[in-house]
């Protein structure tokens, strides 16, 4: 089940994320937004009984990562490569950008955006 979180995020989204000069805080960052085709579609989730605001990233120092999906969660590493975290979970990597105390997961018509408390 971990990996099918993260491979619902590697096929959904590119990713971005927050960092301070080229390193990332370490902490959790929880989701306040995801929507697909400019639909914000947090409340469907409630709908559905699943709980939206249990969802978030924890990086962990010594370059480890945790993410909680909907009570579903995955463990990796992250590397950093200037302002872009790289994250790996069983072999499969998600780059993300830095920006502020944010994560921003977005593609071409998706986007979850994460923040930090």
């Amino acid at each position: 089940m971990k990996r099918a979180v993260l491979l619902v995020l590697i096929l959904m989204f590119s990713v971005s994320l927050f960092a301070q000069s080229g390193t990332v805080q370490v902490g959790k960052y929880f989701l306040t937004s995801m929507n697909i085709e400019g639909v914000e579609i947090l409340d469907a989730f409630k709908e559905l009984g699943l709980d939206a605001s249990s969802s978030y990233f924890e990086i962990i120092s010594g370059g480890k990562f945790r993410m909680v999906m909907f009570d579903e969660e995955t463990e990796g590493t992250y590397r950093m490569n200037g302002n872009t975290i790289i994250f790996t979970s069983d072999d499969e990597d998600v780059e993300a950008k830095i920006e502020g105390k944010r994560i921003t997961i977005k593609d071409e018509d998706s986007q979850m955006v994460f923040e930090r408390k």
